[in-house]
């Protein structure tokens, strides 16, 4: 992270921190394939949601 940034400040921790999963409703593992097939659902050019007009 030192390339990114110069300082992180966590502004909330859980005490103890386990994983990020606990951060989640829904955490579920993710095949490989699962994971190769899901950017193929979105062709290069479709909307991405995003507001702001950029991709």
């Amino acid at each position: 992270m030192r390339a990114e940034a110069d300082v992180i400040v966590c502004l909330k921790t859980h005490d103890p921190y386990y994983t990020i999963g606990v951060y989640y409703d829904d955490f579920r593992q993710v095949s490989d394939r699962e994971v190769t097939e899901i950017p193929s659902r979105f062709p290069i050019g479709s909307d991405s949601g995003h507001s702001n007009g950029r991709t």
